[in-house]
């Protein structure tokens, strides 16, 4: 029995198939299902069934608990025992799964440049991830404040760039971009704008005014961060009429992207999740020259924990991209 055998049996525990468990690992199935037969054997008991998608058996459910639990205290371990020493050379970052903040690219390039000894990790965190398992991360990256007992660093933003009109070409859209759009499916459109809809796209391309959507639902995403977006409607004097609305960013898009409302995100988001080469037929995305808020930034990690010499220059490397003047709040 061994800690990758643990590692192998959570992730077709979170996949729900060996088939994806064994892709994501980026081995072949037969050794996959050859580690957890062993895994099976010395343990004694049958661990995962015979379904598909494959489903943990009694014994397999009770395993999951303590094999997360023994893999979150070895990395502990060794994290404590590599700072008490000074040898810690990898800093685990925990990111969310809806949004990844812009900034993070390019602070991760120059910090990795300038400590080339230092391996950075990324991890997806999921939305609603408990106090407890955020101990498995060395910092957590989020716009918004994470529950539990953590040290919270909040960055604040101030030098925003300019927005030129060249910039506002939505074939140019980077990965960095953090514009506020109103992405919608173009059968959505077509919908509410009826014969005009070939007017008022070009219209909404030459000159995005937030007044050319009025006609449209739009899905509202209940998170913290949504209060400043609202904020930002009152100032435009826009009321967009909300159709639906979830406390999940993820389904949120899925629902833009089938054509049941329109979405306020930061249009560098869409290339994130759709890639570069997205269908702009299908979806439509009309940045309207705002920077999408909040541009804050919030570090956190466990409270009363050390941090070691890389992760102090990894923060610092943050406020330094995020704000020039080095406005930081615990």
């Amino acid at each position: 029995m061994n800690f990758l055998s643990f590692s192998y049996f959570l992730a077709i525990e979170r996949v729900g198939s060996i088939r994806g468990a064994a892709a994501e690992l980026m081995i072949s199935q037969q050794a996959l299902s050859e580690q957890i037969r062993r895994l099976e054997a010395e343990l004694g008991v049958k661990l995962i069934a015979s379904t598909r998608p494959a489903t943990l058996t009694d014994c397999g459910k009770h395993f999951a608990k303590y094999a997360a639990s023994m893999l979150m205290q070895r990395h502990q371990l060794e994290r404590e025992l590599a700072e008490m020493s000074g040898n810690k050379k990898e800093i685990i970052l925990s990111v969310p799964s809806s949004n990844c903040p812009p900034v993070l690219t390019e602070v991760i390039a120059d910090f990795v440049a300038e400590h080339p000894e230092c391996k950075i990790t990324i991890k997806e965190r999921r939305e609603g991830t408990g106090s407890a398992d955020l101990a498995e991360y060395d910092l957590n990256i989020s716009s918004e404040q994470l529950v539990g007992d953590l040290e919270q660093i909040h960055v604040k933003s101030h030098g925003l760039e300019e927005i030129h009109p060249v910039d506002m070409d939505p074939e140019h859209i980077s990965l960095t971009s953090n514009r506020l759009s109103v992405v919608a499916s173009s059968s959505l459109l077509k919908k509410c704008w009826g014969d005009r809809y070939g007017e008022i796209r070009a219209k909404a391309a030459e000159n995005p005014e937030l007044s050319l959507f009025a006609a449209v639902p739009f899905i509202r995403i209940d998170r913290q961060n949504n209060t400043d977006v609202d904020l930002l409607m009152i100032e435009k004097g826009f009321a967009p009429k909300i159709v639906t609305s979830t406390d999940t960013f993820d389904l949120g898009f899925s629902l833009c992207c089938s054509g049941v409302g329109a979405l306020f995100m930061p249009d560098g988001m869409v290339v994130r999740k759709l890639g570069p080469d997205y269908d702009r037929e299908q979806l439509v995305v009309t940045p309207v020259g705002e920077v999408f808020p909040p541009l804050d930034l919030i570090i956190s990690y466990q409270k009363g924990r050390e941090l070691a010499a890389l992760e102090h220059a990894f923060i610092a490397a943050v406020i330094q991209h995020m704000d020039r003047a080095g406005v930081a709040e615990t």
